[in-house]
């Protein structure tokens, strides 16, 4: 549930111990420690057996350091931050060249892997040159203290607004150009990261060169147990599996957004602007589900309004999330936690209200910083803080080094699942809604609430990740921080964008074309060769040009095969001509329905640049089938459904 930060500088989820999910100015002070000293003829296991003692010590200083700056920015508390940053950062190195002494000796397992994880335990690793480790841990310090205390001034406004109260205007406003204010405000603060990202993109690709790694990314990619470049891979293979339910979600959000704001402001054929999406950085929609709830009045789902109905106040919140963990067999929290900490912003300083969770000293001392509000998406963040927490606790008993989830994914999967049991019927059970009558509708306005909140991140989170990677592989050079993101975004079909990107901030807006902007070619199933179509030949045409190539696309097996060949751009599905005979389906016909499937998959595989133009044919009844311009699907007569081209 952690916000991606403006300017592409969102923290990345670390795999390392005493960690907190806030950006890598803190999280890279606690991670792996080193040795204070180094004792003669040292056995690997030895050698980590110390290294669990002595890094124990140390954290408590890191963690001091980087929660009290977290908590109170001051130019001391950053002063101190970046000093225990660059300590911690000269025994990082020093840990890391002199467990290189044990590379190929035998050693037990444990320790084999503890010396692994020393090696991919920090975030942004430093050069060895002295002075470049200072330089890295003053700008990690100095991009938690500006961002943490951006504010957006309005020209006239007698008041500034911080993150928080921005955020409130995103979730709650419904006016186009208030949204728009609010956003664009926001999103101009990332100017001031600018230079200082690029630079910490600079030093921490050194350091993570003297590592064995080729940048911060391949080095950022390797702590999955798989070769960085299978991670990419597989990560690309998962989220082409949920690929097709994202582009309908947003297809549907698209017409909902012009149904409410007007077809001026959500024009077909053009990016839909991402302040609409009640969400920073459009990256879960969910606070806008009052515009895009398909059955209205069929289920209560204001949370929002019963927690301020209630007096919801940030502990009590907080109170009900350890309720539910409870309820499954886990113990209350420390008293600690309560004392020490921050639920709710404070009104006397600026503060990181960045949502994190705290591992302070390797035992019982755990924490939360957050700033909590009264609203749906707060309580759901602070039942996934807490699955840190309850990690934290559980396993606090283990050696150091191995205090932590087998990789990242680990420590955001407890929070997650544990968000997915919040339904309408566990609300109502803790009296947050009415309990609503079982019905078809109610179950669809459950799943598309989950899915606003879910489904809409995915293509946002890859995105990032691998704007970032390009980043710091030099794919993305300095000058095009900005353009490259909005053209990454551009990738992802469909996905939500922000008004033109102005050159000078770094942000995580974009444009993006959704899909019926991918160009598709001209389908008759049951041609041999390719046919010119003649301009005019289909009524309602927007396609420009005097002509456009007919593909030929033959039936093979099932409509369901035959889209995924298209997507995957194999044969026959994407040739200009059939390799096989047709086949029948497994009920004898060649059906409508088959064929536009694999249409609608064909629109997925298509290269940019072509033209579209779908006719009909004889598979088809001479039904005419055309276009619908608001999200770019296939309609057709007598079926009752649509497909996506």
């Amino acid at each position: 549930m952690t916000s991606t930060r403006t300017g592409g500088i969102a923290p990345r989820s670390l795999p390392c111990q005493l960690r907190s999910r806030i950006s890598a100015g803190v999280a890279i002070a606690l991670c792996t420690l080193a040795p204070l000293g180094v004792a003669s003829a040292e056995t690997a296991d030895e050698f980590v057996a110390r290294l669990n003692k002595e890094f124990a010590d140390i954290g408590l200083e890191l963690n001091a350091a980087g929660w009290t700056q977290a908590t109170y920015i001051t130019v001391d508390t950053q002063l101190l931050t970046a000093r225990a940053n660059e300590r911690f950062l000269a025994a990082f190195s020093k840990a890391v060249e002199e467990s290189k002494q044990f590379d190929g000796k035998p050693m037990s397992a444990a320790s084999r892997r503890a010396i692994d994880l020393l090696r991919l335990g920090v975030s942004a690793p430093a050069p060895d040159d002295p002075a470049k480790r200072a330089e890295l841990a003053t700008l990690l310090a100095g991009m938690e203290a500006k961002y943490g205390s951006a504010k957006y001034c309005k020209a006239g406004a007698q008041e500034c607004r911080d993150e928080v109260q921005l955020k409130a205007v995103l979730e709650k406003s419904r006016d186009y150009d208030e949204l728009l204010d609010a956003w664009k405000g926001w999103h101009d603060q990332g100017r001031a990261l600018r230079a200082d990202y690029t630079r910490f993109t600079e030093l921490a690709n050194e350091g993570s060169r003297t590592l064995g790694y080729k940048d911060l990314g391949a080095m950022w990619r390797s702590g999955y147990d798989m070769p960085a470049d299978d991670f990419t891979k597989e990560a690309a293979r998962l989220y082409q599996q949920v690929e097709p339910l994202y582009k309908d979600l947003q297809c549907y959000a698209r017409g909902k957004l012009a149904a409410k704001y007007g077809e001026d402001k959500v024009p077909a054929g053009k990016p839909i602007p991402a302040h609409l999406f009640g969400n920073m950085w459009a990256q879960q929609w969910d606070a806008a589900y009052d515009i895009f709830e398909p059955y209205p009045g069929v289920s209560q789902l204001d949370v929002d309004a019963a927690l301020v109905a209630q007096n919801y106040d940030p502990v009590r919140m907080a109170k009900s999330a350890e309720a539910f963990y409870q309820s499954i067999a886990f113990p209350a929290l420390p008293a600690t936690f309560w004392e020490r900490s921050m639920l709710a912003q404070p009104r006397d300083r600026d503060v990181q209200c960045h949502a994190s969770a705290w591992h302070m000293d390797g035992k019982d001392d755990v924490r939360i910083k957050m700033c909590i509000r009264p609203t749906a998406e707060e309580l759901r963040t602070i039942y996934h803080e807490l699955g840190h927490i309850y990690y934290y606790v559980w396993y606090k008993d283990q050696p150091f080094m191995f205090q932590n989830g087998a990789h990242d994914g680990f420590h955001e999967a407890i929070g997650d699942t544990v968000t997915l049991s919040m339904t309408p019927a566990y609300l109502a059970k803790i009296g947050l809604v009415p309990e609503a009558k079982a019905s078809k509708e109610a179950v669809i306005n459950q799943q598309m609430k989950m899915a606003l909140e879910k489904i809409a991140f995915l293509p946002f989170g890859k995105m990032i990740d691998e704007w970032r990677w390009q980043v710091f592989s030099g794919q993305v050079t300095p000058g095009e921080l900005q353009r490259r993101v909005v053209g990454a975004a551009r990738e992802v079909p469909g996905h939500p964008s922000a008004r033109r990107a102005h050159r000078g901030r770094l942000r995580s807006g974009r444009q993006v074309p959704h899909p019926g902007q991918h160009p598709v070619h001209a389908v008759l199933p049951l041609v041999h060769h390719a046919v010119p179509v003649p301009e005019g030949a289909l009524r309602g045409s927007r396609v420009q040009g005097s002509a456009v190539g007919v593909l030929d696309l033959r039936q093979r097996g099932s409509g369901q095969e035959v889209r995924r060949d298209a997507r995957e751009r194999r044969q026959p599905a994407v040739a200009g001509h059939a390799l096989r005979a047709d086949r029948h389906a497994a009920d004898g016909r060649l059906g409508d329905h088959r064929i536009l499937q694999a249409v609608a998959g064909l629109a997925q595989g298509t290269e940019q640049g072509r033209n579209l133009r779908l006719v009909s044919a004889l598979a088809l009844n001479r039904r005419r089938v055309r276009r619908r311009r608001s999200c770019g699907r296939v309609a057709w007569p007598g079926t009752g459904g649509h497909r996506q081209a």
